[in-house]
């Protein structure tokens, strides 16, 4: 795995105004990295755990009450960890993460609004792969929970990217994950823009297969291809978030038609196509390492 600099914080802050500690990286990882991921994730030996909405994979050792019992972590689980930290060391600093957790989602399937607590170092970097999903953020309540108050932020996280969150957005407020097949881009989403990255990376990839394609073909006309076959075109690209609806002649605007757009302006949705797996990446505070590893 290629070594990796620190990320800019400053230009991937998306929740300025209503949430200001919130970074999103698109494209964090390429597509053929992806599904390496998803390789090992699947070849995985831990098992899946069945929950409400969500299969989970626990690497890392066992939380409870009074920190972590260490267990072991896969050496590419332990790679990427690593390379996150060196990524994220301002908001990380030297010790790095020790914990990770796997979800897969499927469309239609989510998690209710909770908050990670006081056993974590108060940075979470959710690394999400597959399907895009919209994360939310509510204000916690002084009765607990939501209080069906309206998300304060909300980040729409593409395949491939990476999501931050620290401060404010850790301590102060609750996140989650509606149980929809379509996500919503409404007013509440600080990073609306990450429809069109992807939209982008995709036509650019295309455009480099495409060259690639057609090299090879001018080098089998003048006979110094390997091989006697006609190789296949590359396939189609399609678009993991699907189309996006929106009114004629508007790019696009959130709920309240902020976007200047006019009257017939509606909220744009981005299909979840597929499962989702996400890997959230933490550090657990306390390590009790006199109890040794835990065996799977």
């Amino acid at each position: 795995m290629q070594c990796v600099n620190t990320l800019d914080l400053s230009s991937s802050q998306v929740g300025a105004g209503s949430l200001p500690s919130l970074y999103y990286f698109p494209n964090y990882i390429d597509e053929a990295e992806e599904q390496r991921i998803l390789k090992e994730v699947h070849a995985s030996q831990a098992k899946w755990v069945q929950l409400s909405g969500r299969r989970l994979q626990n690497h890392g050792g066992i939380v409870h009450s009074k920190g972590l019992i260490p267990a072991h972590t896969p050496r590419w689980l332990e790679q990427l960890s690593a390379r996150i930290h060196r990524a994220l060391l301002p908001l990380f600093g030297e010790q790095p993460p020790n914990h990770v957790l796997i979800n897969s989602y499927q469309p239609g399937c989510g998690i209710m609004p909770h908050e990670d607590g006081p056993l974590y170092h108060p940075v979470v970097s959710i690394l999400s792969l597959g399907s895009p999903a919209v994360l939310r953020f509510w204000r916690k309540q002084e009765e607990g929970g939501t209080g069906n108050a309206p998300a304060v932020a909300s980040v729409l996280a593409m395949p491939r990217s990476l999501l931050v969150f620290t401060d404010e957005a850790y301590h102060s407020c609750l996140h989650g994950i509606e149980e929809v097949t379509e996500e919503r881009l409404d007013a509440s989403v600080v990073n609306p823009e990450a429809l069109e990255q992807q939209q982008q990376q995709h036509h650019h990839q295309g455009h480099q297969q495409e060259t690639q394609q057609q090299t090879q073909q001018q080098r089998q006309q003048q006979g110094q291809a390997s091989c006697g076959e006609t190789c296949a075109p590359p396939a189609a690209q399609g678009n993991s978030v699907g189309e996006a609806q929106q009114g004629d002649g508007c790019s696009g605007s959130f709920g309240d038609g902020s976007s200047g757009c006019g009257t017939d302006a509606i909220t744009l949705s981005v299909p979840r196509q597929g499962a989702r797996v996400s890997l959230t990446i933490r550090r657990v505070l306390r390590v009790h390492k006199a109890l040794g590893l835990l065996k799977r």
